[in-house]
């Protein structure tokens, strides 16, 4: 996202496009970039794959003017598309530059956290081992298929641990979550197979809100997750997503490999987000792809994540 937002925002600077495409929900400082970003923006803007992906994204400034979806989660999707289906090296660390050093400013989506009560006997381990996303709250960011937790093991490593630094220069220290995952995204025209390895902090304590730092498409994000419920089979896990002052909220339910959930755990499901955050379970949440049966990264073709959802965003 952070990628097709920087491309829209330099490109109405380099190209000569229309008043209403410069009008966009982004803006570059370009004494900014000048200062701090000049050879990674040089090699950026004559890279073939960064023009079509400005060409792309200039695109979707007219949904964030129409999308009434909470998060303009149609202007996102738009802007996520073209940005993995055009993602380049170069992109990339032009995108963690001006981000680095506050050169764009992003217009407001207006959400903010809920920041739910955490259970208190819930911590990171709790999502040791493996699990499958079964349901999904946010339309898009919750709703990809085949969200897949391969494995999440604690790893006393310093030089491992350390790859994940925090705003500031402090890294992350040992001993630490190793957190793999992957899932399938969409392009203009297709999947595309992603998966990471974070390193998340081993010394947070049981009942507590966990933040969390990552690297993605070139820039560092941040996260707040929140522990709704850790029950044997399955796990209710609430998060908070900080981008540049914009908050995405979604939430997830991960199960065990193998399993089915039941009538009565569904019920505890449903009374949990409904104690909690006034949700609807499941009819609030989309049903994900999952499986080793249903999962084969990029060579399985399925829809947008919004044609998935049981309620349609308008």
């Amino acid at each position: 996202l952070i990628f097709g937002l920087l491309v829209a925002a330099v490109g109405a600077e380099k190209w000569n496009v229309t008043a209403s495409m410069k009008k966009g929900p982004t803006s570059m400082d370009m004494k900014c970039v000048a200062k701090h970003c000049p050879g990674k923006m040089a090699a950026a803007v004559i890279d073939p794959k960064f023009y079509q992906a400005t060409a792309c994204t200039l695109g979707c400034n007219k949904l964030y003017y129409s999308d009434t979806t909470i998060g303009k989660l149609h202007y996102q999707n738009c802007t996520t598309k073209c940005q993995l289906t055009y993602e380049s090296k170069a992109g990339d660390e032009f995108t963690g530059c001006a981000m680095e050093n506050n050169c764009i400013q992003f217009a407001p989506i207006n959400v903010t956290c809920p920041k739910p009560d955490v259970d208190p006997n819930s911590s990171l381990e709790s999502l040791k081992g493996e699990w499958w996303q079964h349901y999904g709250k946010n339309a898009l960011w919750d709703c990809y298929p085949c969200q897949h937790i391969h494995e999440m093991k604690i790893i006393n490593d310093t030089e491992f641990c350390s790859k994940t630094v925090f705003p500031g220069g402090k890294t992350v220290e040992a001993p630490c979550w190793s957190y793999s995952y992957s899932y399938d995204l969409y392009t203009e025209t297709d999947t595309k197979y992603f998966g990471q390895t974070w390193q998340l902090p081993g010394n947070i304590p049981k009942g507590k809100a966990i933040d969390i730092y990552y690297q993605y498409m070139g820039s560092t994000h941040n996260e707040t997750w929140y522990i709704l419920k850790a029950a044997e089979r399955y796990v209710l896990l609430v998060d908070c997503s900080y981008m540049s002052g914009w908050t995405n909220v979604g939430s997830i339910v991960w199960v065990r490999p193998n399993v089915d959930l039941n009538q009565q755990e569904l019920d505890e499901i449903s009374v949990v987000y409904k104690e909690k955050l006034g949700w609807d379970f499941p009819s609030d949440f989309c049903a994900d792809r999952y499986g080793p049966d249903q999962c084969d990264g990029p060579s399985l073709k399925n829809q947008n994540p919004f044609q998935n959802r049981r309620f349609r965003l308008i």
